[in-house]
C-alpha cells in the first residue's frame, strides 16, 4: 500500500515519531528502575564501633565492628581497614551477610552516569525520530519561496 502526499503520510509519521518517543520513555524507565543490574545495596543502617583495627598493608584486611541491629548486638567484619579502635561511624548490614559496608560507601539510589545515560538514550532517540521525519519529506514541501512579483 503505498502512502501518497496528503494527510495519510503525515499521520503515518507522526505515528513513527510518537512510537520512537514511547520506546525512549520505555528505556528510560526500565533504566531508572534499576531492572538493568544497576539496583543500590539493601540493608539496615546502624551505627558500629570498631573493636580491632587491622593494617591495610595484609592481604584481605578487614575491621572488627560491633553493632545492633534488630534489638541484639553483633560483630562482623567491615568492608573496610585502618581505623581507630573505639571510632564510631554509619553501616549498612545486608540481610543475612557476615560483612558490614560503610554506609557512605554504598550507593542510596540509581548511579548518576547510569541517569545521564538514559536521559541521552532518550534524547537521541527522539532526535532519531525527528530526523528520520525531517528526511522523509518531500523536497518541495520543505521551503517554498513565494512568487516573484511580474515587474510590468
Amino acid at each position: 500500500m503505498a502512502v501518497g502526499r496528503g494527510p495519510g503520510r503525515r499521520v503515518l509519521v507522526l505515528l513513527v515519531v510518537g512510537l520512537v518517543g514511547l520506546g525512549a520513555a520505555v528505556g528510560l524507565v526500565w533504566v531508572l528502575s534499576g531492572v538493568s543490574g544497576s539496583a543500590a545495596v539493601s540493608g539496615e543502617r546502624v551505627t558500629a564501633e570498631v573493636l580491632t583495627s587491622t593494617s591495610c598493608g595484609a592481604p584481605d584486611a578487614h575491621d572488627t565492628v560491633r553493632f545492633t541491629a534488630g534489638g541484639e548486638t553483633r560483630e562482623a567484619r567491615l568492608d573496610g581497614c585502618g581505623h581507630a579502635e573505639g571510632e564510631t561511624f554509619e553501616v549498612v548490614v545486608p540481610a543475612g551477610a557476615t560483612t558490614v559496608m560503610m554506609a557512605g560507601a554504598v550507593p542510596e539510589g540509581v548511579p548518576l552516569a547510569t541517569r545521564l545515560t538514559a536521559l541521552l538514550l532518550a534524547l537521541s532517540a527522539v532526535a532519531g525520530g525527528v530526523y528520520a521525519f525531517l528526511v522523509r519529506r518531500p523536497i518541495g514541501s520543505r521551503r517554498r519561496s513565494p512568487a516573484s512579483p511580474a515587474v510590468g
